[in-house]
């Protein structure tokens, strides 16, 4: 018995995609059932596998990784019957009628075992608001007269943006449910049209962006600031030194990750998926690191290592960001908004291109993948090439 799940391009491309389709073949016999969906761009046909920016990247990744370990037991490659072939693999049906709302808890309960914390914060609110709207919803009652009557009822009193969340995460469930080979859920499409009506106003806030001189001010005027505000302006100046990492990447930074002078980031939102890229820690890093530092259980910073840790860390650090920003009149380019720590990470992408610094330059140093089909025959820009484009950066004088 042999069995492989690849993307499968002979039934042609639909919507979703072409699809992702375990194949088990057994003397001269071939079955195949479709686990997912990809477009092209979103599969390395190489490694024949989802690329992180696969919107259901952690799902389908783990599901193949899982095929691939039992299909090379010699149990499974002693079995003779194709059903119990794939029985094996993905295990028995549910009954067609399971509630959505132990769909959301098994897959919250994935997102939260690869490290996708604020994924799995998502789909919780939007299960609690289905649940408590009609606590035994199945699939088979998600239909387009359910929506729209979940839609009239919460835009009552909940935003338009809200409640485009709530049915955009339940549609990504919907089409989880129907892709998965163990549920059994109608081959509808209730979600067709569902978000007419829900115009929400567009704003890119990724244009908000210090530039140098308001990086320069908040350098200058440290000393003018409390302690906690001082500490979220240096712990934001540090985001901005290591390529524009994330906050939550910075959090959970291990003294590990440290050899020399340079630093092994990953960025958490990827899972236990995500891949490690390394930057440099120029003179000023270093500094603002050892003022902030203090070792716990192997971690640089000594904040509660916990998803509602961070959670409550994360509050009070914009709290403080906001308060920072007021006290010395620190604006936003190219129009004044809050201070925060996404505003780190743009300031460092925005001023690497006004730098003419080169986007896979700046894609290495702040770890974004690449979805040109080239990617897999590009070899990462040498350390001293990508050095220099990061001093040209961060470097405010």
């Amino acid at each position: 018995m042999k069995a492989k799940a690849t993307i499968y391009k002979n039934d042609g491309e639909t919507s979703l995609g072409f699809p992702v389709k375990l194949i088990i073949s057994h003397q001269k016999k071939t079955r195949r059932k479709t686990i997912g969906y990809s477009k092209l761009i979103n599969w390395d046909e190489i490694k024949d596998l989802p690329k992180v920016s696969h919107p259901d990247f952690e799902s389908l990744l783990g599901t193949i990784f899982d095929i691939r370990k039992v299909a090379a037991t010699m149990e499974f490659k002693n079995i003779t019957q194709l059903e119990l072939a794939f029985d094996n693999l993905l295990g028995k049906k549910v009954v067609s009628n399971s509630l959505v709302s132990d769909y959301f808890d098994l897959e919250i309960s994935k997102l939260r075992n690869v490290g996708r914390d604020g994924a799995a914060d998502e789909y919780l609110y939007a299960r609690n608001q289905f649940k408590s709207y009609s606590p035994g919803l199945t699939f088979e009652e998600i239909t387009v007269d359910y929506l729209q009557g979940f839609k009239a009822y919460k835009m009552k009193s909940t935003s338009n943006k809200t409640v485009k969340n709530y049915l955009s995460v339940l549609r990504a469930l919907w089409n989880k449910a129907d892709v998965d080979p163990k549920t059994n859920i109608p081959n509808t499409t209730p979600f067709k049209n569902i978000f007419t009506g829900l115009h929400t106003k567009r704003r890119r806030k990724k244009n908000r962006y210090l530039d140098k001189k308001g990086l320069l001010q908040l350098e200058n005027d440290l000393d003018v600031l409390s302690k906690v505000e001082r500490r979220a302006v240096l712990l934001g100046l540090l985001q901005f030194y290591l390529g524009g990492a994330n906050l939550i990447d910075v959090y959970y930074l291990r003294e590990d990750q440290f050899f020399g002078e340079r630093v092994m980031l990953t960025r958490r939102k990827l899972g236990r998926f995500m891949e490690e890229f390394d930057v440099k820690v120029f003179p000023r890093t270093r500094e603002i690191i050892n003022e902030l530092s203090g070792p716990k259980d192997g971690y640089l910073f000594p904040w509660r290592k916990s998803h509602t840790g961070y959670k409550t860390f994360r509050r009070n650090h914009y709290d403080d960001l906001l308060s920072a920003q007021n006290k010395l009149n620190i604006g936003l380019l190219p129009i004044n908004e809050k201070l925060n720590s996404n505003t780190f990470r743009h300031s460092f992408a925005t001023i690497a291109k006004f730098e003419g610094v080169d986007p896979d330059i700046i894609r290495e140093l702040m770890g974004h993948e690449r979805d040109d089909i080239d990617t897999v025959y590009k070899d990462k820009f040498p350390e001293k090439i990508r050095d220099e484009g990061h001093w040209k950066i961060i470097s405010l004088v």
